[in-house]
């Protein structure tokens, strides 16, 4: 019933399903970064490469999406 009135709460199991697998990847549980070894990168000590990684995919998926559609056109 609750479903029906607010779909958007079947966001919910997969937001949490995905904080818990960057939890993991950043050894972050509930903001102590004490308790489990980072997998990838601690995002306190490197934010820069935190933040540099999300704009570097943006730029590289921009622009193959451009070369699709040139390849389409011709």
């Amino acid at each position: 019933m609750v479903m029906q009135c607010l779909p958007v709460l079947g966001l919910l199991i997969p937001a949490g399903l995905s904080s818990i697998f960057f939890g993991i990847l950043f050894g972050s549980v509930f903001c102590n970064e004490h308790i489990l070894p980072a997998l990838w990168i601690t995002p306190m000590r490197n934010p820069l490469t935190i933040l540099v990684m999300p704009v570097g995919f943006g730029v590289i998926l921009i622009l193959l999406s451009l070369v699709f559609d040139a390849l389409q056109e011709s």
